[in-house]
């Protein structure tokens, strides 16, 4: 074996920790050197364990299958340690593979090597129990949900507003997560001699800094990397966010690489919401469909906002996008009651009778043009805001999130036979509710941690229809329109309860005393959203504590101990 030595300087030892002379150069004799290129696979899951491997230079991520069979990288493994030493102990069947993320040089050691090995070094064997203890250890840490370990690159062209950020973002994480994150500065000392850098940051130039940054996650929920010159690929490969301010094309897009986010400077809100991405507590509000029971969102909304519960990403169908857009467009949610119902009420007189429709819709649109602004597009609002529509001829959840806000909510809360299908986005388009009232599943896919889900479709006694009751004047119902909004709320309903199975925190009010077409009550409406919001309030300021662990793929004991 060409190696030049096991143990290089500034390297991890692991495997190699105590053992004397003589037994390093019986194991420099036994090993194997393998080189291979990124992508190249080091083993694959089912092969059977005839060895284990030390890794000289380069990363190895280890690929393990989640609950839904999607493989998923479990660990990095980097220079100094070793992997697949638990299948060699046991004998068993490699329960996960070993990809190479970047070029790598291992060092393997195969079973009747390191059984002869085990006669004269005792240590060696001790070593390798070692290294499977803090394995096991680490994936019960898992099980029991202490925040698995993240590596954040910041990179600006120079280091003063790199370290400004790296301060305010330490602040947030900490109230986040307990503990402050671990600050790694590379790079030469003078280079950030006038940077005003946290107090935990320590300066760095290893020969592989992928490699302090793989162990530094082992003991830390979250690492930050600052960098003012050239990141390295293994680290913009492996790293799990990256953030480039100012003018870092050249650092930022190196290679083809792309930063996550790229800004010329981040403000107070912009960096607690980057924390709380990084943190796994980026919260999401659905709000549910229900027609005028969409009073209750402007109650549900007023709580969060007094109880300064951040909202980083919105979905609303139907009635709930209507709430959503108004909110969104700077409505306070005490006037949202009163904007729904005249959005209602507005509609009433665009009769049609003619193309499967009762009313136009030309006149909801008008209103809500007015209210959120003719231009503005859904990409424009402070946060992201996904709407949920169905296409009336594939019958599918459509969500849209990008183009005219306006039109997109006129297609959500477009109730099929009352109003026209709305054409847009290549798509004919009706009542969100239809297919996914309360679109908690958009949340999700888009990022969500904490999503809080609004189901209204238990609201009060009557049928969901078009038909109201104003002061002293009710127009009746005829039997068979009842009987058929009957039936298309109960299927509603049990739609709402089934997207609300994806939620962290369910919002249901009740509000017996009022039939859910009384259009005049709107207030006792919203107090009823504000009770139940209240009601779950706790379990949101929990989910948001520094206690509650960070969103993560459950996976096995065994993909967590790599071997």
């Amino acid at each position: 074996m060409s190696s030049g030595g096991l143990v290089q300087p500034g390297q991890q030892l692991g495997l190699l920790e105590g053992l004397a002379d003589d037994e390093l150069k019986a194991l420099e004799q036994a090993v194997r050197e393998v080189r291979l290129p990124a992508g190249a696979t080091v083993f694959e899951e089912g092969d059977p364990g005839d060895a284990l491997y030390l890794v000289r230079s380069g990363l190895v991520d280890v690929v393990g299958r989640g609950p839904a069979g999607a493989a998923a990288r479990v660990v990095t493994i980097g220079p100094g340690e070793t992997i697949g030493e638990q299948s060699l102990l046991s004998g068993r069947p490699r329960s996960a593979s070993a990809v190479a993320q970047t070029g790598v040089t291992l060092w393997r050691l195969d079973h009747a090597d390191f059984v002869e090995l085990l006669a004269s070094s005792p240590r060696l064997g001790s070593n390798v129990g070692r290294i499977v203890s803090e394995r096991l250890s680490a994936a019960s840490r898992a099980r029991v949900g202490l925040p698995k370990g993240q590596t954040v690159v910041l990179c600006a062209a120079t280091s003063r507003p790199i370290a400004l950020v790296a301060a305010a973002l330490t602040r947030e994480c900490r109230q986040l997560l307990g503990e402050a994150p671990m600050v790694i500065a590379c790079g030469p000392a003078t280079v950030w001699g006038r940077a005003s850098l946290p107090r935990s940051t320590t300066i760095h130039e290893p020969d592989d800094i992928a490699g302090v940054a793989v162990q530094a996650v082992r003991d830390h929920a979250l690492v930050l990397l600052l960098f003012c010159t050239a990141v390295p690929d293994a680290l913009l490969e492996g790293a799990d966010r990256v953030i480039a301010l100012g003018e870092v094309a050249g650092i930022a897009s190196q290679n083809g690489h792309r930063a996550d986010v790229v800004a010329e400077s981040l403000d107070g809100a912009h960096i607690a919401a980057l924390a709380r991405t990084i943190c796994g507590r980026r919260v999401g509000v659905a709000l549910g469909s229900g027609g005028i029971r969409g009073f209750v969102h402007g109650g549900v909304l007023e709580v969060l906002t007094e109880a300064g519960v951040p909202i980083d990403l919105v979905s609303g169908a139907s009635a709930g996008a209507i709430a959503g857009a108004l909110f969104l467009t700077g409505m306070p949610p005490r006037e949202l009651p009163d904007a729904i119902r005249t959005a209602v009420l507005t509609s009433i007189p665009s009769v049609a009778l003619t193309g499967g429709s009762l009313l136009t819709g030309r006149r909801m649109l008008t209103f809500l043009r007015k209210h959120v602004g003719r231009e503005t597009k859904i990409e424009d609002l402070p946060v992201p805001f996904v709407i949920a529509t169905t296409d009336v001829v594939t019958r599918e959840a459509v969500h849209i999130d990008s183009g005219p806000l306006a039109e997109a909510v006129v297609a959500s809360a477009t109730v099929p036979g009352v109003f026209p299908p709305v054409p847009l986005v290549g798509r004919r388009l009706v009542d969100g509710g239809t297919a996914d009232p309360v679109p908690v599943s958009a949340l999700r896919a888009r990022g969500a941690d904490i999503v809080i889900a609004v189901n209204i479709m238990m609201m009060g006694h009557g049928a969901l229809g078009a038909f109201i009751q104003l002061p002293r004047l009710r127009f009746p119902t005829p039997g068979l329109l009842e009987n058929l909004f009957i039936g298309l709320d109960t299927v509603m309903a049990q739609l709402s309860a089934h997207s609300c199975r994806q939620a962290d925190v369910i919002v249901a009010p009740t509000c017996d005393e009022e039939r859910w077409y009384d259009v005049m009550p709107r207030r006792s409406w919203s107090q009823a959203g504000e009770r139940a919001m209240r009601a779950a309030l706790p379990e949101v300021q929990r989910l948001l504590s520094p206690s509650a662990p960070r969103a993560r793929d459950q996976r096995t004991d065994d993909l967590l101990s790599p071997n």
